[in-house]
């Protein structure tokens, strides 16, 4: 775009980029229009000690045994290949920022050294397992060959923040590492100590379907991170909050948090209301670092908007530079030309992809995506409620009552929806983990708290942990 940013520009590229309405899902048969789904799956790493039986830490790569030569060796033999970035500092080196596969899958990192499967987008649910099977077969090697083995549980149940640093050095974690440290403690227990597991979903081309499960989406955080809360257990203690992940999130940086814009009917709504609200977002955010810019010293309340009407120290708002801003938003449901929905603890191989099952359940056929709005739009009033609720998982009446509701609504759902889409086994899971939890006012972070209580009796913590262990 020629010229000096504005907000007329800035909205031009949010509605082109983040709400673009597409869909390369294939037709099938009774079309109901089942659109691509993938999935984010972090986990932590780490070592057995084989005398105490206790976990400890695994550096990002400050040696040979270190997670990253480790993974590049395996992934290699799987023909991954390493893309390298800058890291930031003084004295600059390289560091692996992703490792990538010609079937669209790849590794990530995150800022404590957490490992991120990000799979490719997919048809059917039957192909996303695939995906994520391969993935997790390459950190299996890893077990077998370098003694690293990976937890797929929400928070970090062993080691403080202080323990594990700063692992992957980039630029963006950095400046991350400084800004939330200026506002506040939660930031660097977020980017060292939790796990998430994002489920992503094509909304497709038609205008108010495209709206309506938007909406629906963001109205489902609290629920489904209540349904699937897996982080009981942080830094060597039991917590009273179920997900302490989504804990922290809330009290992360409301600037940059939370559900965005939720202020009408859906049936007012259109693409473009989407398009204005998340814009005001991007504009009331305060800047973090300037991608690829010597950084500047940069004020906690420097808003994107008050960029636009003054430089900062020589510097002018690029669309490039715009495009990196909206990377460091992390609401609940966040656009990315589809939705990277953001509200869940990544949970136990197990049950690793029920939360894509609830989710396509719920808003891909038409008439369920009725009923789920049918029962949460009159809910918009109560939302900063129910998040505030939603860690401490089904322990409140009203919040357990609509998540039962829910999970029927999400298994209806997905029995409607073709079984080209649904694929073996996935409905099946959905109604085992129903059944055995959410239907009992139970979540897998009780039983990880349980497991934890019973471990300290004995010393050995990660045997009983050994439900959110990947290999």
């Amino acid at each position: 775009m020629p010229g000096r940013l504005t907000k007329h520009t800035c909205r031009d590229f949010i509605e082109e980029h983040l709400f673009a309405l597409t869909s390369r899902h294939h037709s099938l048969p009774n079309n109901e229009p089942p659109c691509s789904v993938g999935v984010e799956l972090e986990s932590f790493t780490y070592r057995i000690d084989p005398i105490t039986r206790k976990a400890v830490s695994v550096s990002f790569q400050a040696a040979e045994d270190s997670l990253a030569p480790a993974l590049i060796r395996a992934a290699n033999a799987a023909g991954g290949q390493v893309c390298y970035v800058e890291e930031g500092g003084e004295n600059p080196a390289k560091t692996v920022g992703a490792i990538a596969f010609s079937d669209g899958n790849s590794f990530t990192f995150e800022p404590g050294g957490q490992v991120e499967i990000s799979t490719a987008p997919c048809d059917n649910l039957d192909e996303l397992a695939s995906n994520v099977e391969r993935m997790q077969d390459i950190l299996k090697s890893v077990t077998q060959d370098a003694g690293i083995s990976f937890a797929q549980i929400g928070a970090q149940p062993w080691f403080q923040s202080e323990e594990i640093g700063l692992q992957v050095r980039k630029q963006r974690y950095l400046a991350m590492d400084s800004y939330f440290d200026s506002i506040g403690p939660f930031g660097r227990r977020m980017m060292r100590q939790t796990c998430s597991l994002q489920v992503n979903l094509e909304l497709g081309c038609e205008p108010s379907a495209f709206v309506r499960r938007f909406v629906g989406a963001n109205l489902l955080s609290p629920f489904s991170t209540a349904i699937f809360a897996n982080s009981s257990v942080f830094a060597g203690k039991v917590q009273e909050q179920k997900s302490y992940r989504s804990f922290l999130w809330r009290r992360l940086d409301p600037r940059r948090t939370g559900i965005v814009g939720l202020g009408k009917s859906s049936s007012t709504f259109a693409v473009g209301d989407l398009v204005d609200a998340y814009l005001e977002f991007a504009l009331q955010a305060p800047l973090i670092y300037l991608d690829g810019v010597a950084s500047p010293l940069i004020s906690p309340n420097f808003t994107w908007e008050r960029w636009l009407r003054e430089p900062l120290q020589g510097h002018e708002p690029t669309t490039a530079l715009l495009a990196n801003h909206l990377s460091l938003l992390f609401p609940e449901v966040r656009p990315r030309g589809h939705v990277e929905i953001r509200s869940i603890d990544v949970l136990p191989v197990e049950w690793q992809l029920v939360p894509a099952s609830f989710y396509a359940g719920l808003l891909l056929p038409e008439k369920q995506l009725e009923k789920t709005l049918d029962c949460l739009l009159p809910l918009i009033p109560r939302m900063d409620v129910l998040l505030e609720q939603a860690p401490w998982g089904l322990a409140s009446p009203e919040l357990s009552s609509l998540a039962n509701r829910l999970m029927k609504l999400a298994i209806d759902g997905l029995v409607s929806l073709p079984k080209e889409f649904r694929g073996r086994g996935h409905l099946e899971s959905l109604v085992s983990f129903y059944e055995g939890f959410t239907a009992r006012g139970r979540t897998l972070a009780d039983l990880t708290a349980a497991g934890y209580r019973e471990s300290m009796k004995h010393s050995d913590e990660v045997l009983t942990l050994s439900h959110n262990i990947c290999v």
